[in-house]
């Protein structure tokens, strides 16, 4: 079995009232403090928020970079750090979710291989194949089998970089399953990835997802008492118990209020290009508040205008590069209303921030009291319970 390089995960610290902990990361010379959220980027994106202020990590996508030709040759040629123009650490995921939705290059787990190799991100991820909860089971059984042969392969090929094996699972039992499947070719990990988690928090309806596996026979899901969103919460907890000493990345649920949940449950690291969409589409970030929006433009999201008093102060607080140029609330709110680069360096800011500030409540021992206040306005608040129950071992699922 395989054992990742020069890699080691030192947990420091651990909450009291959550399984939210402390750690270090070492990779080589690269040390990563945790929890960490790393903040997507695109291959030609604007703006480059590590020009402005510190940033913990940088991830980008596999994909993106081959399917562009020039960018490939240049992170090729100098290496991600140097491309980026950073010193941040740097995490290559594999693009298997746009593998999967695109058809421009065939997936081919020894090129992605190489692009790491030549390209030497602190982590890179196995070119995995995202499960789909709406999908016939024996096509996300086929697609796990994908992404089982690929971690084998790119684990026998590896010469000397920090891969990331990634658990997919929509139920407790596949989770159990999945990690059964990855420790017998890579052991005990000292990185471990969780993936298609996103369409679980996105979807509200109860029981239309799966809360134990059907046979293969069956494309009906079996019905079950549990949100999607509560089952998340089992899921991630099934696979911290598993490896309980690996740092621990969810894909793709690094929001300012997800973020949250999720570092309480003992999540180490997320990512998030929220930072970026949200501000195409008008919004900024605010500490305890989620999307605000600075301008009559958004007529259809009045409730979300930034008009009352907590979210003016908020705003007038900032202390991101943009607003700090700005000695007025109006003169800020127009800048962020004028610009999608102000808006998004202001987002990533706010981000950057609230992870930074989770970080200090372990210290403090605060996290519970903490994550109440920063989710008292969002639906998500209704997991808190769930989080916080203290249980020591997944709760049972329900007949």
């Amino acid at each position: 079995m395989t054992r990742q390089p020069s890699t080691t995960y030192n947990i420091e610290k651990e909450a009291h009232l959550a399984d939210a902990r402390v750690g270090k990361l070492r990779v080589g010379d690269n040390e990563v403090s945790t929890p960490i959220l790393w903040l997507g980027h695109r291959v030609g994106g604007n703006p480059k928020p590590w020009q402005a202020f510190h940033l913990p990590g940088v991830l980008m996508n596999a994909w993106d970079i081959l399917s562009t030709g020039q960018a490939s040759q240049k992170v090729r040629r100098a290496g991600i750090q140097k491309y980026l123009e950073t010193s941040c650490a740097t995490f290559l995921d594999s693009g298997g979710y746009l593998y999967l939705k695109r058809d421009d290059i065939e997936p081919d787990p020894l090129k992605v291989l190489g692009l790491y190799e030549d390209s030497a991100p602190t982590i890179g991820a196995v070119l995995d194949y995202p499960l789909d909860p709406f999908l016939p089971t024996e096509v996300n059984e086929k697609r796990w089998r994908q992404t089982i042969a690929n971690t084998r392969l790119m684990y026998e090929r590896n010469g000397h970089l920090t891969l990331m094996p990634i658990v997919h699972a929509h139920s407790v039992d596949q989770a159990e399953r999945a990690c059964a499947d990855l420790r017998q070719i890579v052991g005990e990990p000292v990185v471990i990835g969780v993936g298609s988690l996103v369409p679980l928090m996105r979807t509200r309806h109860d029981g239309q997802v799966l809360s134990k596996q059907p046979s293969v026979q069956s494309d009906a899901p079996i019905k079950c008492h549990q949100s999607s969103r509560h089952l998340v919460i089992e899921v991630i907890r099934t696979i911290r118990a598993e490896f309980p000493n690996a740092f621990l990345h969810v894909f793709g649920v690094g929001g300012t209020t997800t973020m949250h949940l999720m570092f309480a449950l003992g999540v180490d690291s997320l990512d998030s290009i929220g930072w970026r969409l949200k501000a195409g589409y008008g919004a900024v970030q605010l500490p305890g508040f989620g999307d605000r929006f600075t301008g009559d433009r958004q007529r259809k999201r009045r409730t979300l205008l930034m008009n009352d008093k907590k979210t003016k102060e908020a705003l007038l607080e900032c202390q991101c590069p943009v607003c700090q140029e700005h000695n007025t609330l109006e003169k800020r709110l127009t800048a962020l209303d004028t610009s999608f680069n102000n808006r998004a360096l202001h987002n990533a800011w706010v981000f950057i921030q609230e992870a930074a500030t989770f970080r200090t409540q372990i210290e403090a021992n605060t996290v519970e009291a903490f994550v109440q206040q920063r989710l008292q306005h969002s639906p998500l608040r209704s997991l808190l319970s769930a989080v916080f129950d203290q249980l020591e071992q997944p709760s049972a699922e329900p007949a």
